[in-house]
């Protein structure tokens, strides 16, 4: 492999292999490199939703406290290699093929085992481990679980905390069918002894990851039992909080990101950069606190991509993200006419997934596809809906509807809201 493009190759030719979960592929690639992961600080993100987000915040604080902060997160929305990032920076492109040039000889090893060949996100997940410790050498990496926790390929590191941010229902066809089975696969991140910070509401998944932190003998924080809003205010253009952890009050703490679920994502950063800060010496101050959570950023979430009409795109691609837009439309834009786009993966329940937006009785639903493999075929949708196979078509039909009442939403797929943002903006 001698370009960025034999790499993405190489890489996409394993993405025939799907999803295959299980530690056994990562921990032999890692072997192989002699373990590059352990010489990593490393913070550990799970959760329905809010992972990215909460990833954000907690990366935009502790770069103001001035430190090099590593990030591996999926999907990508901008480009491929903001999976691997340093301050939000992407990992170069020749770094990249460097690193797969590394990792590609113990893949093709791999492959002749009794564990068979590594799946394209287990590739990627060896491929940061061994920049991070290599080459960038952060000076801490934060770490978004790709899916569930526990035999997702990120949990062969040991952190030196860990979180979940809100547990529902999603990928049931791998994780379980109710929340307490989906909460036990995310709850396998914990390590012995290794704090916990959570913000799991729903008492099943919260039982579920208390019982775990206690047989871990893990230190556990929970949002409204060991910190908690005190005060919070959603706007169309973000929010305000306040927040008290055990060590400390935060007041009036801005976040730019909407929803009023972004309160609790900026509550659990305001935790755990408050942990690190009591129990771990970080040098964050409160100024790196709030001018962090002022200036985090994270495409594809609740994001206005024009004003003159209103384009609201979000990556809700389960029921509690789709609940949760709708419940940011009904706060702020009760007043105006709705159109919806949206095109989903083909593992999603659509009849369910979209009944809060449909609640609010749009003038338009249209939904469409994108490219990708998992895309859903619009024609089968159990949906009463528009279908566009050009979600460009679509988008170009609402446009020709909307006017100074209305809004368009665009939302479904993090796949499709990448594929959408690349092409408005």
């Amino acid at each position: 492999m001698e370009t960025y493009a034999d790499v993405m190759t190489w890489l996409q030719a394993h993405r025939t292999f799907g999803i295959k979960p299980g530690l056994k592929r990562v921990e032999y690639l890692l072997a192989a490199l002699e373990n590059p992961e352990r010489r990593l600080l490393s913070i550990h993100i799970a959760g329905t939703n809010g992972k990215g987000s909460t990833l954000a915040y907690v990366r935009a604080i502790l770069q103001e406290s001035g430190l090099e902060v590593g990030t591996f997160t999926s999907p990508y929305i901008v480009q491929f290699e903001e999976r691997v990032s340093v301050n939000g920076t992407p990992i170069h492109r020749e770094d990249f093929v460097s690193a797969a040039r590394v990792v590609a000889p113990h893949a093709r090893a791999l492959a002749d085992t009794e564990w068979g060949p590594p799946t394209e996100f287990e590739l990627l997940t060896v491929i940061a481990m061994w920049h991070f410790a290599k080459v960038a050498v952060p000076d801490i990496v934060i770490w978004e679980v790709g899916l569930g926790g526990r035999l997702d390929a990120t949990n062969v590191i040991q952190p030196i905390l860990t979180a979940m941010t809100n547990i529902g229902m999603d990928h049931m066809h791998i994780l379980g069918s109710d929340l307490q089975a989906i909460a036990g696969e995310k709850a396998g991140i914990m390590k012995p002894a290794v704090p916990v910070i959570t913000a799991s509401q729903k008492s099943e998944a919260a039982e579920v990851i208390r019982v775990h932190a206690r047989e871990k003998r893990a230190p556990y924080y929970a949002l409204d039992d060991h910190f908690e809003i005190t005060a919070g205010q959603i706007a169309e253009d973000g929010g305000t909080l306040s927040v008290r952890t055990p060590f400390h009050h935060y007041h009036d703490l801005y976040v730019s990101l909407r929803g009023q679920h972004q309160l609790e994502n900026g509550a659990v950063a305001v935790m755990i950069a408050d942990y690190l800060r009591v129990y771990r010496s970080f040098p964050i101050d409160e100024a790196s606190v709030q001018n962090g959570l002022a200036q985090a950023y994270w495409p594809g979430r609740l994001e206005m991509l024009h004003t003159t009409p209103p384009v609201l795109v979000d990556g809700a691609h389960n029921p509690e993200g789709i609940a949760r837009l709708a419940r940011f439309l009904e706060e702020m834009y009760a007043d105006k006419d709705i159109h919806i786009l949206t095109a989903v993966t083909e593992e999603k329940d659509s009849a369910v997934m979209f009944e809060p937006l449909l609640a609010l009785q749009p003038k338009s639903f249209a939904i469409s596809t994108f490219a990708h493999p998992r895309a859903a075929d619009p024609n089968h949708s159990p949906l009463n809906a528009e279908i566009f196979m050009d979600w460009k078509e679509g988008y170009d039909e609402l446009l020709r509807r909307v006017n100074v009442t209305g809004i368009i939403v665009i939302t479904g797929s993090l796949f499709f809201i990448s594929e959408v943002r690349a092409h408005l903006l």
